[in-house]
C-alpha cells in the first residue's frame, strides 16, 4: 500500500506599506496558528538593531521553506528580493496566501509610524516611508499573479474593508462600494 501525503506547505504574506496594520492583522488572525516572522520583533525579542534582525528574518524564513514549514511573513513589499522570496515559495510547492492592507496616502502611512512611536514602538524614516509607499503599491500585481488566494483590505479608517478577494485567479467577492482611486491603482477598472 502507498500512502501518499497531500500536505502542501502554506505563506501567508501579510503586505502593506508602513503603518498599515500588519502586526495587529498577524496577531489577531495568525498568533498562535504558524510562526510569524516579523523583522522588527526580532529585534526586540532579540535585543538587535534592525539590520540584523532583517537578516536574522531572512536566514528563519529560508529555513522554513527548507523545511516546507507553513509560516507567515510581514513585509511592506517594497523591494525586489520578497518578490523573488515568494517565487521562489511558489516554485517549492507552496501555497501562497496573500493580504495586502492599503491605506489611501503616504501620509496616513506618516502619521501612523508617529502614532506607533509615541506608544513606544519603532520609527521609521519619513524617506523610507516616502520611497517604500509607491513601490509596495506596485509590487501588488507581480504577488497578486502568483498568489493562490489573495485579500485586498483598505485599512484606512477605524475599520477595515474588503476590497476583494481572489482563489485561483478567479474574483470570490468584490465590494459594491470602490473609491476611484483604489479601482485605478488596483487596475479594478479592467474587471
Amino acid at each position: 500500500m502507498i500512502i501518499t501525503n497531500n500536505f502542501k506547505p502554506q505563506i501567508w504574506i501579510i503586505a502593506g506599506v508602513n503603518g498599515s496594520g500588519k502586526t495587529s492583522f498577524a496577531n489577531k488572525y495568525l498568533r498562535g496558528k504558524l510562526a510569524i516572522i516579523n523583522p522588527d520583533e526580532i529585534a526586540i525579542q532579540s535585543n538587535i538593531n534592525p539590520v540584523s534582525a532583517g537578516k536574522e528574518s531572512l536566514l528563519l524564513r529560508q529555513k522554513f521553506l527548507e523545511q516546507k514549514i507553513s509560516f507567515a511573513i510581514e513585509t511592506t513589499l517594497s523591494g525586489i528580493n520578497e518578490i523573488n522570496f515568494i517565487q521562489q515559495c511558489k516554485k517549492q510547492g507552496y501555497k501562497i496566501n496573500f493580504v495586502y492592507l492599503y491605506l489611501n496616502s503616504e501620509y496616513l502611512s506618516y502619521a501612523r509610524v508617529k502614532q506607533r512611536v509615541e506608544n513606544n514602538g519603532h520609527d521609521i524614516p519619513t524617506k523610507d516611508i516616502k520611497r517604500r509607499y509607491e513601490r509596495s503599491i506596485n509590487n501588488f500585481i507581480n504577488i497578486k499573479n502568483i498568489s493562490d488566494r489573495t485579500w485586498l483590505l483598505d485599512n484606512s479608517y477605524i475599520k477595515t474593508k474588503l476590497i476583494y478577494s481572489i482563489v485561483n485567479q478567479k474574483i470570490k467577492f468584490i465590494s459594491s462600494n470602490i473609491n476611484n482611486k483604489i479601482k485605478n491603482i488596483f487596475s479594478l477598472n479592467e474587471r
